[in-house]
């Protein structure tokens, strides 16, 4: 079967990478949904989702279909909602793969009481924090459950029923989280800054 383009399944899709919109496409590149038979369709505007990218615009994409691939834009400010969609293939620029390096994980990240810190031991990153999708019975935070895993900019961790990814981006990491997670919340999206 095709992949579907989903928030519920997209941490578990082939070859996340960061990209940007191109900087040559249309002030607004539509994003558009498969809920519909035929959809992603170029030539079919019922299947545009009514929310928009403009070039420059950093996303995460995973699977290709039909010469669409499957997106994540997350607005970087406390409180936006993120979009999951298929952006036409040759309207994104894939960013240089940077690797697995764990050391600009490093750091703490914090907005409006939520916070998530991560270090480096027997050269496994691994990390705690007090946010929305974990539990909060502790003041001084809760450990991350499951595998962390990190490519470049792009941090996976899971357990048996809790996904969430992470992205880096300049001073904030943008943050989403599906399934059961210890947190009781179903499914949310944020962003928190780095810690000054």
């Amino acid at each position: 079967d095709p992949p579907q383009c989903r928030k519920e399944s997209f941490g578990s899709h082939s070859g996340l990478r960061l990209a940007n919109v191109a900087e040559g496409a249309p002030k607004a590149v539509a994003f558009q949904g498969d809920d519909q038979t035929g959809c992603p369709d170029a030539k079919n505007s019922k299947c545009n989702t009514g929310v928009t990218v403009a070039p420059k615009d950093a996303v995460l994409v995973s699977e290709s279909r039909g010469g669409f691939r499957c997106a994540w834009f997350q607005p970087a400010r406390k409180g936006a909602t993120g979009t999951w969609g298929w952006l036409p293939d040759n309207m994104i620029t894939l960013q240089p793969d940077a690797g697995s390096a764990l050391d600009p994980w490093i750091t703490r990240f914090e907005q409006g009481g939520e916070w998530i810190a991560f270090k480096k031991v027997d050269g496994q990153l691994v990390g705690e924090g007090s946010a929305s999708w974990l539990s909060k019975s502790s003041a001084g935070g809760s450990a991350l459950p499951g595998k962390i895993a990190v490519k470049g900019r792009v941090l996976t961790y899971t357990d048996d029923s809790c996904m969430v990814l992470m992205v880096l981006t300049g001073d904030a990491v943008l943050a989403s989280a599906t399934g059961k997670c210890p947190g009781g919340k179903a499914s949310v999206s944020t962003v928190l800054e780095r810690a000054r």
